[in-house]
């Protein structure tokens, strides 16, 4: 990956909107696993490194949450060719209604399944929900 691409250009391009349009990064809630401040996605530092894009604790702790193309070796949520990592449970406002995404860990220890999973149904459908 050459660029930035944010979590909410993700989300767009596999599909997943909210009813009043998509979804900005200013309404993506998470919060650091370091310090525990509550941040929105657009509030934490935003940066290209090694081919990923990181969101960096507001607080400048460590970073948040990760956007690749490629599959990581650990975990995270396949979005089409994206694949999110988030450290953090992340919370989206959709339809008055606050839609939980777990920590991409805890998601693969549920599903008991390493690598990244193919999780646009699973978002879509807690989104539906």
């Amino acid at each position: 990956m050459n660029k930035v691409i944010r979590f909410q250009a993700v989300l767009s391009l596999a599909g997943i909107s909210k009813a009043d349009g998509p979804f900005d990064d200013e309404q993506i809630l998470t919060s650091c696993p370091a310090c525990g401040a509550r941040q929105t996605l657009g509030q934490a530092d935003v940066r290209l490194e090694a081919g990923q894009t990181r969101y960096r604790c507001k607080n400048d702790c460590q970073d948040v949450a990760f956007v690749s193309d490629r599959s990581p070796a650990e975990f995270g949520y396949k979005l089409g060719s994206y694949v999110f990592r988030n450290l953090c449970d992340v919370f989206l406002l959709v339809r008055g209604n606050i839609v939980q995404a777990p920590a991409a860990h805890k998601l693969a220890a549920e599903i008991d399944q390493p690598g990244p999973t193919s999780a646009a149904d699973d978002l879509s459908s807690r989104a539906a929900g």
